[in-house]
């Protein structure tokens, strides 16, 4: 336990000194980048012709086309928006910070371009798929047999962010698995689970963290309107902001630290056969 332990604190802080290798963290910057163009899109969807006008009327009606209502829907439509983003460019930027995360500590000076996750690119789109599907499919079967028959949501909203965090934990290292040992999706789902029961106290705590850290931020958008009446509607769009700013920094820990988890038992075996 004191191993894991160690383990986990020293690859943290690997996690953490990465933040003075721009090379590494970049991808995730830039990812953020788009985000913000993404906020910026959405906020002025309130002019006719906007790229997200038609996005904002026909999922959430055209009375959320004027302001201050647009701020309204701003948190949840920035969340679908991001959802779709995460899938189709997240989880190119997740292998490629993992790739240099591991090829940072493991391989120096070693190619981590993007040209060595795209033809993986599938992989990590099923993965990305499945945990999606898996997390949507409880949600709406807590929503039914919970929150919805629960009269206290003090029980409630822990069991929803309890199985959010599990199902997270057990998909942990699949993209590890994908992006460095080359693996198929369903051999990394596998090799992921294993190393979740392996580390899943390490593992818990570090898919759990930012997922506790992120509640606050859906707390106070579940009360925009009072918000909007008691401050500014602009202030939405800040509490956005920093989410996506909140979010690069969480993701840059999560991702170099499961990899550091995964790097650990990798140098020992090495170590151990050389001595052999």
């Amino acid at each position: 336990m004191r191993k894991k332990s160690r383990l986990l604190i020293q690859s943290f802080n690997n996690a953490v000194r990465a933040w003075g290798n721009l090379g590494i963290v970049l991808p995730l910057l830039v990812y953020g980048g788009v985000q913000f163009l993404v906020l910026a899109g959405l906020i002025v969807s309130s002019i006719p012709g906007m790229p997200f006008s038609a996005f904002i009327a026909f999922f959430y009606g055209e009375s959320f086309l004027h302001y201050p209502q647009n701020y309204l829907v701003l948190p949840a439509a920035f969340n679908a928006v991001n959802t779709v983003l995460s899938g189709f460019a997240g989880t190119i930027v997740v292998g490629l910070v993992t790739r240099r995360f591991y090829s940072k500590h493991v391989n120096p000076g070693s190619e981590s371009g993007i040209k060595h996750i795209l033809p993986c690119y599938h992989h990590l789109f099923i993965v990305w798929l499945l945990q999606i599907g898996t997390l949507v499919f409880l949600n709406v079967i807590y929503l039914w047999l919970i929150e919805d028959r629960t009269p206290d949501p003090v029980f409630a909203i822990p069991a929803r962010f309890g199985v959010n965090i599990f199902i997270s934990a057990v998909f942990a290292f699949s993209t590890i698995f994908i992006v460095i040992e080359k693996k198929k999706w369903w051999s990394a789902l596998q090799l992921s689970f294993k190393r979740f029961l392996k580390f899943a106290p390490s593992t818990i705590v570090i898919v759990g963290i930012p997922v506790v850290l992120q509640y606050p931020f859906e707390f106070v958008f579940t009360h925009s309107d009072r918000i909007i009446e008691r401050l500014n509607p602009e202030m939405i769009a800040v509490l956005v902001s920093l989410g996506i700013v909140f979010s690069i920094f969480l993701n840059s820990l999560t991702i170099g630290t499961l990899t550091g988890m995964y790097i650990g038992p990798v140098k020992k075996k090495e170590t151990s056969g050389t001595e052999k």
